[in-house]
């Protein structure tokens, strides 16, 4: 068992040091892209501080969308960035299959592996690229602008909002840092977290563990399942609930509208809880194992319910 913990944490050291690099890369390119906006306003029509609803307005606006285009996409930082984090997806592979062996000698992965691989990577590239880019950051940058411009609004206020939006606030990610952490660190936990599902119907095991560091922003919900740590895929109806002791003893809250713990993905139930985990930007990974390497209490207590 000492070796396996070792291979899920080079997993899950592996995953830390692949976001790491791709977020550390973000902030240079979203600085770009508010110079490229402030060179737009500087370009903008006014009546003191009004911006008028002009023609020449509404040309610069339209020309914007491929300029913010141009800033991200052919950027060669962002593109070898793109590049070196869809790699991570093999190394992430290796990393695990490296698990599984040191529990089961003749593992062999199943072939829907690589056909889930090439799709993650298919869904993350495109997130990350022009799709993905014009629906979640320039659009409602033109959208905002526009409708500063066709208003006649507060060239101050628009100058306050995008910055704000762009560059973000001491409390909040800017606009382009935001969405793609989101989507790198979503994309390869929810692609490793599918693997080892896919694994684990193949293998047989019903038995998994929680595991993952727990940081300030942990969500209740995954400190408690990481205090519980072992449990059957039996218990996931429940466990989805918050109905577990662990999340009890922590005052965990239930979302209302949803009837899950707060913070998890809305259409979470207990098929895809495997892949969704703790919610969007959740970091634990949920490790399956064979009931021969369940502590003997649990099994105990599991058994007895």
């Amino acid at each position: 068992m000492a070796q396996a913990n070792k291979e899920i944490q080079a997993t899950l050291n592996a995953i830390d040091a692949g976001l790491i690099t791709w977020n550390e890369a973000m902030p240079k390119i979203q600085e770009q892209i508010y110079r490229r906006l402030l060179q737009f306003q500087r370009e903008l029509g006014v009546q003191g501080d009004t911006i008028t609803n002009s023609v020449k307005n509404i040309k610069l606006l339209s020309s914007l969308k491929s300029d913010l285009e141009t800033i991200i996409l052919d950027d060669s930082d962002y593109s070898e960035s793109v590049t070196k984090f869809a790699k991570l997806y093999d190394k992430v592979n290796a990393l695990n299959y490296s698990y599984f062996k040191a529990i089961e000698k003749k593992f062999k992965p199943p072939k829907v592996v690589e056909a889930i691989k090439q799709q993650s990577i298919s869904v993350t590239l495109e997130g990350l690229t022009e799709a993905g880019l014009n629906q979640n950051l320039i659009t409602p940058v033109r959208e905002m602008i526009n409708t500063y411009v066709t208003t006649g609004g507060s060239y101050s206020q628009l100058s306050k909002e995008l910055n704000n939006y762009i560059n973000g606030t001491p409390t909040i990610d800017g606009a382009l840092v935001k969405y793609t952490k989101q989507i790198a660190t979503d994309s390869i936990n929810q692609y490793t977290a599918t693997v080892n599902q896919a694994i684990s119907a193949d293998l047989g095991w019903d038995w998994f563990r929680y595991v993952g560091s727990n940081i300030k922003t942990t969500r209740t919900f995954c400190k408690a399942l990481t205090e519980k740590q072992y449990y059957h895929r039996s218990e996931l109806p429940q466990i989805i609930k918050g109905n577990f002791a662990e999340f009890k003893e922590m005052k965990g809250q239930i979302y209302e509208r949803t009837g899950l713990p707060q913070g998890m993905i809305e259409d979470t139930n207990a098929s895809n809880f495997q892949t969704y985990r703790g919610g969007y930007n959740c970091g634990h990974q949920a490790y399956p194992i064979p009931t021969s390497l369940v502590p003997k209490d649990i099994l105990r207590t599991f058994t007895d319910k």
